[in-house]
């Protein structure tokens, strides 16, 4: 997802905030209400939740990553200022598709409570303060599930990231039998080597279709939907690979500027990223 679209709804959610006139609207909002007024701001905000699931804002496994990280409920709905501090970028971006999530049962909910409240803004604050400084990334499954939707059709490079926190063991075999698995012994001593544990892999998009479709396949390889991306496997030896996160940069010459990042990981860690082989 684009720091654009981040961009526009923080100010948004900011404007709100700063206006009495909108935040009381917001907190008097409700769906089965036909005569709402603030026509223009009602349109915004239903944009926001259309772009936020289409650009994977809105990660698929979030009730995972709740149960996984042990988060309480009552912080998820509430995210009271001293607890969101300490949230990594995979727990925020869970209790953000959280608050979307719920307003499909409590109609509503979103604008009147979410937005209203100033949480939803708090979140995407912290969101921004936490991402990797190239763009929003998203769960590897949420891009699956998305069929990678909302990536553009331009060359580019993009990272798979290890969440902080989240724990890094490997399978002996791969849900994809188009390539054989890596032994364990190998992912586990390369793995170890890395000082830098947060990048896993880096890979470029010079196709025609560019990183859509690069990503495209990557995602269907490691769903054994399709066989043609094998570079970067070894990520899909990983136990809960869906919660792995992944962002990219629009480049044009994405061949040279993976080349430069793939230098500057080696020539700082000793080594390669955990799924890149080569430069």
């Amino acid at each position: 997802m684009s720091d654009a679209f981040l961009e526009q709804f923080l100010a948004l959610l900011t404007e709100i905030q700063a206006s009495p006139e909108k935040l009381e609207w917001c907190r008097r909002y409700s769906v089965y209400d036909t005569d709402r007024g603030q026509d223009e701001l009602a349109r915004s905000l239903y944009a926001f939740e259309e772009q936020a699931n289409a650009n994977g804002l809105v990660i698929k496994n979030y009730h995972q990553v709740i149960q996984q990280y042990r988060l309480d409920e009552d912080d998820v709905i509430n995210v009271p200022a001293s607890w969101l501090k300490e949230q990594s970028y995979l727990t925020t971006l869970a209790c953000i598709s959280y608050h979307f999530r719920r307003d499909h049962f409590s109609e509503g909910s979103l604008i009147s409570e979410s937005i209203a409240s100033g949480a939803m803004l708090r979140m995407l604050r912290h969101l921004k303060f936490r991402s990797f400084g190239t763009g929003v990334a998203t769960t590897l499954e949420t891009l699956y599930g998305l069929s990678c939707q909302g990536i553009p059709d331009v060359p580019g490079v993009y990272w798979v990231l290890a969440p902080e926190g989240f724990p890094i063991h490997f399978e002996a075999t791969a849900l994809n039998p188009s390539a054989p698995p890596y032994c364990v012994d190998v992912l586990m001593e390369k793995y170890a080597a890395c000082k830098d544990k947060r990048i896993l892999y880096i890979g470029k998009a010079s196709g025609k279709k560019g990183l859509h479709q690069r990503l495209q396949q990557y995602m269907k390889y490691g769903w054994n939907k399709a066989v043609n991306h094998k570079g970067g496997r070894a990520i899909w030896q990983i136990q809960n690979a869906g919660m792995l996160l992944l962002t990219y940069e629009p480049c044009p010459d994405c061949v040279e500027r993976e080349r430069q990042l793939l230098r500057d990981y080696r020539a700082a860690n000793g080594c390669y990223p955990l799924a890149n082989w080569r430069g």
